[in-house]
């Protein structure tokens, strides 16, 4: 009985929260000058502004429009896809990318570019979310890009590059842990260890320092799509849970003081986007621990993969370090399917 009668209040209040402050907003507005034309647009453009910088209460009524969308039709934000268990999605895995970038010629180039130095490149494609959590999802996505990931490898395998199927290693691994995070759109430190210790055994070599993982305390995390779905005061009520991470920090055991570019043991460097630059995931302390090489990490967040990897090279920085691997972490979404025909 309680149930139902908060299932009809739920809505009623939300909706209040909102008409409410329209009203009063409305009323309140002072009117443009008389001389701004209707038929343009501009005076409904002036009228706009003032309404919107003098709307009261406009945080509340913002939460109140989210959570009364999550409520009552499991949506908010046009750039999250809400999934089963509140797992979130980025909708770019839903669409291709609007860079048009030649994946084959720039793993080509890169790959003769640094072949030219004695550096080995390593490719990875780090698929998307929404493959390895497909279970998840409300829907099924495009043909084009349920097949983006197979034409990826495909190319890396006509291009010399074979077995690296990151895929395969986070779905197996779902068995042991969650291999992304719930509201975020990167892997999990877990996922990101799962990886690493893969290629690891993939490159054929390894390095003769000591890496010791230590893992902290579980840290509230707040996922990069938890925005999109912020329900604020009615967060108890309606709103999608926080998760928790588990942060992990890498040290060198046996430090032999050699310095850091020379030093032969800097066998490894990252090159990539967030899902390597950001800490919280620790995979260039996952590489450290799973390689024996010491890792210089150059991935950049918020440009994409191919523009770190031009920058690294144009500036010289690869062939001043001089390691054995480059190893390149490429996100799916960032790669056009209709380059991959």
């Amino acid at each position: 009985m309680f149930n139902d009668v908060q299932n009809s209040l739920l809505p009623t209040s939300f909706a209040l929260a909102i008409a409410v402050p329209a009203a009063l907003g409305l009323a309140t507005t002072e009117l443009p000058r008389a001389d701004l034309s209707v038929m343009s647009g501009t005076y409904q453009r002036a009228y706009e502004d003032r309404f919107v910088d003098g709307f009261p209460l406009t945080e509340i009524s913002r939460e109140a429009y989210t959570a009364l969308n999550l409520a009552l039709f499991n949506q908010t934000d046009p750039e999250v896809v809400i999934g089963a268990d509140d797992w979130l999605f980025t909708t770019e895995e839903f669409r291709a990318p609007s860079a048009s970038v030649d994946f084959a010629a720039e793993i080509r180039a890169t790959a003769d570019e640094l072949a030219q130095h004695g550096i080995r490149l390593v490719p990875i494609i780090i698929p998307d979310k929404a493959r390895i959590y497909a279970d998840k999802l409300p829907r099924a996505r495009d043909a084009e890009l349920s097949v983006r990931y197979d034409a990826a490898l495909d190319v890396l395998a006509t291009e010399g590059f074979e077995g690296l199927d990151p895929a395969t290693w986070l779905t197996a691994a779902r068995a042991e842990g969650a291999t992304f995070m719930r509201t975020d759109t990167h892997w999990s430190p877990f996922g990101a260890e799962q990886v690493a210790n893969r290629i690891s055994d993939a490159l054929g070599a390894r390095g003769s320092l000591n890496f010791e993982t230590q893992t902290l305390a579980a840290q509230d995390f707040d996922g990069d799509l938890m925005p999109f779905v912020d329900t604020g005061r009615f967060a108890p009520w309606v709103g999608i849970p926080q998760e928790h991470v588990d942060l992990s920090q890498t040290t060198k055991r046996d430090d032999d003081g050699l310095g850091l570019f020379g030093d032969e043991e800097i066998g490894i460097v990252l090159v990539g986007t967030s899902f390597s630059a950001r800490a919280e995931f620790n995979f260039d302390g996952a590489l450290k621990a799973a390689t024996g090489f010491d890792v210089v990490n150059l991935a950049v967040e918020g440009q994409g993969p191919f523009a770190p990897m031009s920058e690294a090279l144009a500036d010289g920085v690869l062939t001043e370090i001089a390691p054995q691997f480059v190893i390149w972490e490429i996100p799916e979404r960032y790669i056009q399917p209709w380059r991959l025909k």
